[in-house]
């Protein structure tokens, strides 16, 4: 085998994506990219990166890093928002909406005593 074809297939989204690149490359990439970084986050010493890629996560709903995320609203100035500003805002909305909801059902299962 000289060369990899990867296809990710997301119907949901309707979205087909195809890669081929020669295997000496994919290797490379796994052993200088992913093992250092996996390495890091089985250590618990990774780097936490918010983004929509969190609503995969198991502590989503308990994330320091993803909280901040979600409450980052601009600063500049601080009686309006620009036109690009509500735009990133809106972009973000449905993630602000589902990590909500996640918050919410996470806070009503600990009140209950679901997980403990």
């Amino acid at each position: 085998i000289h060369t990899v074809r990867m296809t990710i297939i997301q119907p949901r989204i309707d979205n087909f994506s195809t890669e081929e690149l020669p295997i000496s490359r994919l290797l490379q990439w796994g052993t200088d990219f992913v093992k250092p970084l996996a390495r890091l986050a089985y250590n618990g010493e990774g780097e936490f990166k918010a983004g929509s890629h969190c609503r995969f996560c198991k502590i989503k709903h308990s994330c320091r890093t993803r909280a901040e995320y979600m409450q980052n609203v601009p600063q500049k100035p601080p009686h309006l928002l620009s036109d690009e500003e509500i735009a990133e805002l809106l972009y973000k909305l449905p993630d602000i909406k589902k990590w909500a909801d996640e918050v919410e059902h996470y806070a009503l299962d600990q009140a209950k005593g679901n997980d403990k």
